[in-house]
């Protein structure tokens, strides 16, 4: 009992940093996550409290027990109707047992399904950051791209520039050439 009991207190006693999933409050999952884990921790303390209140439950029939084996070995009068009482005591007490299994057994599912919540939003987490370094690295391509892209456009009205000097020069030189009288020959 003392181990449910601490198992309980691990489940609900969730620490800050484990609820903290890194910027992904925002986000429906993490919301539902957040929502199934807190259920979970709901229903934990609810079957604590069950729990608590089927130990006290078992205290006390065992008290009985005692005090009617106490009467019993005390008086050596109706030990016919003691063991009646004892055996029902003993009903009870095996039935006490069998609720509180069941609880265990509830306990248990809700633990694996806190687990099972966490993971999920672990593995969220993960995705994010995964997620966040491809935006990062294409973020840094289209960088370089568009640095690439700024110096060929650059080189492009230079090489336009440069063309349309070549050209100016090409045109003085045809008039220069059609100025010149035909019968005098070049040196």
């Amino acid at each position: 009992m003392r181990m449910a009991l601490a198992l309980i207190a691990l489940v609900v006693a969730t620490p800050a940093w484990a609820q903290d999933a890194g910027g992904l409050q925002d986000t429906p999952d993490f919301k539902e996550t957040q929502s199934v884990i807190s259920n979970a921790q709901k229903r934990v303390e609810q079957m604590k409290k069950e729990n608590d209140a089927r130990a006290k439950e078992i205290d006390t029939i065992t008290s009985k027990v005692s005090d009617a084996l106490s009467v019993m070995s005390s008086q050596s009068g109706d030990f016919t109707q003691l063991r009646s009482e004892i055996s029902g005591l003993n009903d009870e007490l095996a039935t006490e047992r069998q609720g509180t299994q069941q609880l265990k057994t509830q306990l248990e599912k809700a633990n694996a399904d806190l687990a099972k919540a966490k993971q999920d939003r672990d593995a969220a987490a993960e995705d994010k950051a995964a997620n966040q370094k491809r935006l990062a690295e294409a973020l840094d391509s289209i960088a370089a791209h568009a640095k690439t892209n700024r110096q060929l456009t650059d080189e492009i009205a230079t090489l336009q520039k440069e063309n349309e000097q070549l050209r100016k020069q090409a045109d003085l030189r045809r008039r220069l050439n059609s100025a010149q009288p035909q019968n005098a020959e070049p040196k």
